[in-house]
């Protein structure tokens, strides 16, 4: 009997280095595979001598992020996450479609190369998301001749926006 490549390939999800944890909804701590620079600005106000100033607020912004889509939790809370955003005839978008998160950098590099923050006693460094929804899914187009996925080779595609983020630490 030949082997199946998900035994010989190793899973992503091991190799993750973000979780994306969401207020609100149940058991929701999803591994980012990948996710997209969460750019913070400040509004800028050009007065009439050209000189700028800040305008005091940060604007919202979007990223995306991928997920492993052979993770029935992480998939399943994205899913209904993202009907949560759409109005459905008469009974409209769901008010609570907006929610917090938090991004935990658990791999992140603390000193020399190969010293990863993951088991030391130094806090893992977080960015807090306010107001965070998702707009857009790309689903996986899928071959007969690939595997079932476990290995993490099928990945779910969203595009999140956001009101604010703020690092914490």
């Amino acid at each position: 009997m030949p082997m199946r490549k998900a035994v010989l390939e190793q899973n992503d999800t091991l190799k993750a280095k973000q979780l994306f944890l969401i207020e609100g909804m149940v058991d929701a701590e999803i591994i980012l595979l990948t996710r997209d620079p969460l750019e913070v600005s400040i509004g800028v106000i050009e007065l009439k001598d050209q000189t700028r100033i800040p305008g005091g607020r940060r604007r919202s912004g979007e990223f995306g992020v991928t997920l492993q889509f052979g993770r029935n939790g992480d998939r399943e809370t994205f899913r209904q996450w993202f009907e949560m955003c759409q109005d459905e005839g008469r009974r409209g978008v769901d008010p609570t479609y907006k929610r917090n998160g938090t991004i935990i950098f658990e791999r992140l590099f603390q000193g020399s190369p190969g010293t990863y923050n993951s088991g030391s006693n130094l806090p893992n460094v977080t960015a807090q998301i306010i107001g965070v929804w998702p707009s857009q899914m790309n689903i996986p187009d899928y071959d007969i001749s690939a595997d079932e996925g476990d290995d993490g080779s099928l990945s779910l595609e969203m595009t999140m926006q956001f009101d604010d983020c703020i690092l914490l630490r």
